[in-house]
């Protein structure tokens, strides 16, 4: 049984950011890109794992982590600037679009060794992978909504704090049935 717990800082990522010209210039506002945005990610690992016993062996895997940025993505930002907002830049702290709070696999390995359950069980094995993780953090938005572009996302009003919803959770069962073959000094699977 392994267990490990971890605390990430992850600083300078990329992000726009609002250029004003000096006063009396005859220059615009104008977006460049900066490193300004940071995340921070925390959580616990674990892992058990069963050597083979029996013909038997299994794996457990699990992460919990909570990862929460500044802004997800290059663009987190972008629509301050191009829907002429004069706010500063959002400093606060939300969970991050690619934060998965929960992560895991269970693997079970059923396997015949040499010379073990005759010449049609030799080398036979089987196993099954699960693999699992809850969703991603997203933010709802009023759908219908008056104003000049009722379709763009930057003129929506969110219904709920931002990344308070997350996505369905995900589920993969893998299954593989195998032989291994003694051909000379090779064994074939």
């Amino acid at each position: 049984f392994d267990i490990s717990a971890f605390y990430k800082d992850i600083q300078d990522q990329v992000t726009w950011t609002n250029i004003s010209p000096a006063p009396g210039s005859e220059g615009q506002n104008y977006g460049e890109l900066v490193n300004a945005d940071f995340a921070t990610s925390k959580g616990v690992e674990m892992k058990l794992t069963l050597r083979r016993t029996n013909r038997i062996s299994a794996q457990i895997n699990y992460t919990f982590a909570d990862t929460r940025t500044t802004g997800s993505n290059t663009a987190s930002t972008a629509g301050l600037w191009s829907a002429g907002s004069i706010v500063q830049t959002p400093k606060y702290v939300f969970p991050a679009d690619f934060n998965q709070a929960h992560r895991g696999a269970i693997l079970f390995d059923y396997r015949f060794g040499k010379g073990d359950g005759g010449p049609i069980l030799q080398q036979l094995g089987a196993n099954v992978l699960l693999q699992f993780n809850s969703g991603h953090n997203f933010t709802r938005l009023a759908a219908a909504q008056r104003g000049p572009a009722p379709g763009e996302p930057r003129f929506r009003i969110p219904v709920e704090p931002v990344g308070a919803s997350t996505t369905p959770w995900f589920f993969q069962l893998d299954a593989r049935l195998d032989k291994s073959v003694t051909v000379g000094p090779f064994d074939m699977n």
